[in-house]
């Protein structure tokens, strides 16, 4: 973006590193169409300040951005070991697996994330469709069946807003 502030940023790491300057810098190079770079700043801020999770976590989903989809499981399945709860790196861990074309692990990520977010809508169809995917119905009946009992699901979810 603004190659001015990418260089302040980089001035002020260089006097007083923080994990936020790193954030900062590695998202301003990220913008500038620089996602090596940036990635190898995440790297460098998550080694200086391992127990400062966001940037572990920004870290993560600029592998996945890049598609390096088994080291972005690898990151987010650390970040879950300390905080079990931190429903960026579960979403980011469903969607990597997803990439991987480990369904199973992914659904079970997608199935803990509604756990934290029951409202978004967007999971729930993702969760019914690799549910599809995982347990195809036998016959062109079952299909139709299938795909009316999710329709319902989402017309009572509405409902109930």
């Amino acid at each position: 973006m603004n190659e001015g502030t990418i260089e302040s940023l980089q001035e002020q790491i260089k006097h007083a590193p923080s994990p936020r300057l790193y954030s900062q810098l590695a998202e301003e190079l990220r913008a500038a169409d620089r996602m090596d770079e940036g990635i190898a700043v995440l790297r460098e801020g998550a080694a200086r300040f391992p127990r400062y999770l966001s940037a572990r976590v920004a870290l993560g989903r600029a592998l996945f951005a890049t598609g390096a989809f088994g080291e972005c499981a690898e990151m987010m399945k650390g970040i879950l070991n300390e905080d079990p709860e931190n429903v960026v790196a579960i979403r980011t861990l469903a969607q990597a697996y997803e990439a991987l074309g480990q369904r199973v692990e992914a659904i079970k990520k997608y199935k803990l994330l509604r756990i934290f977010v029951p409202d978004d809508e967007d999971l729930q169809e993702r969760i019914a469709a690799l549910d599809l995917e995982l347990n195809p119905p036998a016959s062109p009946k079952e299909r139709v069946l299938a795909r009316l009992r999710a329709l319902l699901g989402k017309m009572e979810h509405a409902r109930s807003l």
